[in-house]
């Protein structure tokens, strides 16, 4: 969902088959490795580094359960300093970096998950590639993270998995390894979306992070039109009601508060969680069918003022 490099290792190996005349026949293209960290492959003339952290995960849990009460900094050394040095900044806070509470938990949880993480490398690239097709923009980093037994029960709710985007290069996904396929591929494209989004400027106003969410959604829609997000179901009575009418009061707020309210919910005020994503589809919906000749290039560039006074949502009255 919304709202971050060290030694590459390289990867381009091209093998060309050059033959009489002046055909050259079967151009081999090079295959990401999936065993390489990061794992580096182009498409579309855009550059892309998937980083893992599975033996850094394993190292991990080797130290835990011989040092059960040095969890928190046997984390930090194992895990939290190498993204952050992958990331090229000096220390990530950031809720996807905590330790797990239960470590005999965890080391299921990442059996399990190594043995899909082939088909998670597969699903990341497919989608990247997927999406580049449909929108090219600059070189991105994708990290990805495993989940730990205590957020289960939330990621349950999102399909297992999960993600952000920290600026116009740099997206973090989490995953369970009870994700579905789909799940995982819907992922990459919303966070991809805002990738390319923040290629150009996008202010931090509630109404340019709401339809900046709607957006993504609409991208992931187009791509992956079959997946059914809860996260997009409209709002109705009360809750709708009075989402809009604090949404509007409030289009040019920055204040965190204002824009957590519609992130995370505040039912004493008639916001329910995920409102920014159901305010900022719907309005994208309408603006798509108002505007059809709008490509995706232009409308993911288009401000978000713009993209609000050309739909035709009830709601901006």
């Amino acid at each position: 969902m919304l709202k971050k490099i060290s030694s590459f290792a390289l990867l381009i190996s091209l093998s060309f088959l050059l033959i009489s005349c002046n055909e050259i026949e079967n151009v081999e293209i090079p295959t990401p490795e999936m065993d390489d960290n990061p794992i580096v492959f182009k498409h579309n003339e855009q550059e892309f580094k998937i980083y893992t952290y599975y033996d850094e995960f394993e190292g991990f849990l080797e130290s835990a359960k011989k040092q059960p009460d040095n969890i928190d900094r046997l984390y930090e050394e194992a895990i939290v300093k190498p993204v952050s040095s992958d990331m090229g900044i000096p220390r990530l806070k950031h809720w996807m970096l905590t330790p797990p509470k239960d470590v005999e938990a965890m080391e299921e949880l990442m059996g399990n998950l190594t043995e899909k993480k082939t088909l998670i490398n597969e699903l990341v690239i497919e989608a990247l590639k997927e999406s580049s097709d449909l929108l090219p923009g600059e070189d991105k980093f994708i990290y990805v993270l495993p989940s730990t037994p205590q957020n289960k029960s939330a990621l349950k709710t999102v399909g297992y998995v999960t993600g952000e985007a920290f600026n116009k290069y740099t997206m973090i996904i989490m995953v369970d390894p009870s994700f579905l396929d789909i799940d995982i591929k819907h992922t990459i494209a919303h966070e991809y979306h805002h990738l390319v989004a923040m290629e150009s400027e996008v202010g931090d106003t509630l109404i340019e992070s709401v339809i900046l969410e709607g957006k993504a959604e609409a991208f992931s829609k187009k791509m992956y039109p079959n997946i059914d997000v809860p996260w997009v179901k409209p709002l109705t009575g009360y809750y709708k009601e009075e989402s809009w009418k604090i949404f509007n009061e409030n289009l040019d707020s920055v204040d965190y508060e204002v824009w957590a309210d519609f992130f995370y919910g505040n039912r004493s005020k008639g916001i329910l969680p995920w409102t920014s994503y159901k305010i900022g589809y719907e309005i994208m919906e309408s603006f798509l069918i108002e505007n059809p000749d709008v490509s995706l290039e232009e409308w993911t560039k288009m401000p978000a003022e713009d993209i609000y006074a050309k739909s035709n949502f009830k709601g901006k009255e």
